[in-house]
């Protein structure tokens, strides 16, 4: 054993599963695609420092490689300022200050230290007390050290919009920079200066700044500023509907028809800052009027469903766009957008008109769709002029969809071979007028290998597979889930398990999805058939999987 931790390569691949990263993806219940054993062996990231500071104490070799993976990410910014000889903790105040004036000894163990730091996490208001410091030692600390940046090599920033000292982390080397609302809610219809300073000086400070996620209500000036980020690939808005109506909309859209100068963006999310509550539609979104090229633009997601955004689609040359995700905005309701024309001669969002611009040629190159909504209907005739994007991997739908049955799910089934998570769900209530059998499982066997997640409505009529034939299977699937079904007869329970079993043999979930609808009906004895195919799995396995797909 001693013999491996003398051989530095295999000590930088042992510790290297401790080091903690992090991430500016997370996904929602219905965009996961699949399950695997490792999600059930996901280690915390106090975990893993835990467990890695304990294997430093012991062994010389360990505590050499795993000082830079310990530093590499941290949590605030007191572990760093603690280095810095004269800082203590004033239980007077309740905070680290600076009791003495700093020499430039004083900074030697900050400056090796800082420069293994690759990513940091800033708290503000929610920081324990105990580990709260002062602005004004930070301040100070950073005086001193004139040019030199604080953390010399930092690639993300992680910050809570009321943190007062988040500018002085700007440096050139950072890529990622998230800015996240801490403040209480009924606070946050106020200003946040902080984020508002820190958005303004990214563009001199970060200007090589790849990946933005803004999560506090920017200023009007602020979109200014980030157009000046030549270098940004992602850009996500993730702040309340409500607050863009602080931005004249003439603006917004000035800002998005920008973003077409940053030839590097390719991940888009502006939310809901594109929604027009006017009765008049904006110039640039006149028919012919403006045409949006977004040259490296492959996926792009907002929320909203009114004419404004249907009209976005038609000028939205697709030819690189991959994913496309609509979401609706919780403040409005389908009985609102749905009236065809309202008085003011606007017209509303119309899915089949959405389908009928996605499936244009613009559009061929879509991979992923997802629109969620708790709308009305549509007819599946609508989601024929879909099957031209031959490439669609994931297919996700939460408008309910009238006419789904064996013969529409053949179509998509054919047009869409290399399809890898498929969620369609009938219309309710009252019962739809046509649904799936279990045929259509086996007709996705056949024609889409590739699959690891379905989640439609079945009518289960047990279709006995021909004796001698061996039935379809999806090797690769691991979650299936229904919505609305009719009910299953208690006898057919196990002739339903079994024909689901023999289809999905790597099967580790199946549930019953919770829908948001008035007058949701579960069908019975679902439950059972699940219990059936999942009776040998770990019961506390199955519920910690459940939790990562249901709401």
């Amino acid at each position: 054993m001693e013999a491996v931790f003398k051989t530095p390569e295999l000590v930088d691949l042992i510790l290297g599963y401790f080091r903690v990263i992090p991430s500016n993806n997370s996904l929602g219940p219905s965009e996961r695609i699949h399950v695997s054993r490792e999600d059930l062996q996901v280690t915390s990231d106090d975990e893993k420092r835990s467990a890695l500071y304990r294997m430093a104490l012991t062994n010389k070799a360990i505590s050499h490689t795993a000082l830079p993976i310990l530093w590499f990410t941290i949590d605030g910014i007191l572990p760093l300022l603690k280095l810095v000889s004269g800082l203590k903790n004033d239980n007077t105040v309740g905070r680290w200050v600076l009791t003495r004036t700093l020499f430039s000894r004083d900074f030697e163990r900050l400056e090796f230290f800082s420069s293994m730091v690759k990513h940091i996490v800033l708290h503000g208001a929610t920081q324990p007390l105990c580990e709260l410091v002062h602005p004004s030692a930070v301040f100070d600390i950073c005086m001193m050290r004139r040019d030199k940046p604080l953390v010399p090599g930092l690639k993300t920033l992680w910050i809570e919009n009321t943190c007062e000292y988040g500018t002085l982390l700007l440096t050139e080397t950072l890529k990622w920079v998230k800015i996240v609302d801490a403040r209480d809610p009924e606070s946050q219809d106020i200003p946040s200066p902080s984020a508002w300073n820190l958005l303004r000086l990214l563009p001199a400070r970060a200007p090589f700044l790849e990946e933005l996620y803004v999560g506090s209500p920017p200023s009007s000036s602020n979109l200014s500023d980030i157009l000046k980020l030549e270098h940004l690939k992602k850009l996500t808005f993730d702040i309340s509907d409500r607050h863009w109506l602080s931005i004249d909309v003439s603006a917004r859209y000035h800002f998005f028809k920008g973003l077409e100068r940053l030839a590097r963006l390719r991940e888009l999310d502006v939310g809901g800052m594109l929604e027009d509550y006017r009765s008049t539609i904006d110039p640039l979104l006149e028919p012919k009027a403006v045409c949006y090229r977004f040259p490296a633009l492959e996926t792009l997601k907002l929320t909203g469903f009114d004419d404004h955004l249907l009209k976005l689609l038609t000028q939205l040359p697709g030819n690189s766009l991959k994913e496309l995700a609509f979401r609706l905005d919780d403040n409005e309701t389908w009985d609102d957008l749905y009236e065809g024309e309202d008085d003011e001669g606007i017209s509303k969002f119309r899915l089949d008109e959405a389908f009928s611009s996605l499936g244009g040629r613009n559009f061929l190159s879509l991979t992923k769709l997802a629109i969620d909504c708790d709308g009305p209907t549509f007819k599946g005739n609508h989601l024929r002029s879909l099957l031209q994007a031959a490439g669609m991997i994931h297919f996700d739908l939460q408008p309910a969809c009238w006419e789904l049955d064996d013969e529409l799910i053949l179509e998509m089934a054919s047009a869409w071979p290399n399809l890898e998570c498929f969620r369609l769900f009938t219309g309710y209530p009252p019962p739809p007028l046509a649904w799936p059998t279990l045929v259509s499982l086996q007709t996705f066997a056949r024609l889409c290998p590739k699959l690891r997640r379905i989640s439609i409505d079945v009518d289960p009529k047990v279709t006995a597979i021909p004796p001698g034939q061996p039935p379809h299977r999806l090797e690769h699937l691991t979650v299936f889930s229904v919505g609305r079904n009719a009910n299953i007869v208690e006898s057919n329970v196990p002739a339903v398990a079994e024909f689901l079993s023999a289809t999905f043999p790597a099967l580790m979930l199946a549930f019953c999805e919770r829908w948001r609808q008035v007058g949701y009906i579960e069908g019975e004895n679902w439950d059972a058939v699940f219990q059936v195919l999942l009776r040998d799995r770990n019961k506390d396995e199955v519920a910690a999987l459940k939790n990562m797909f249901t709401y």
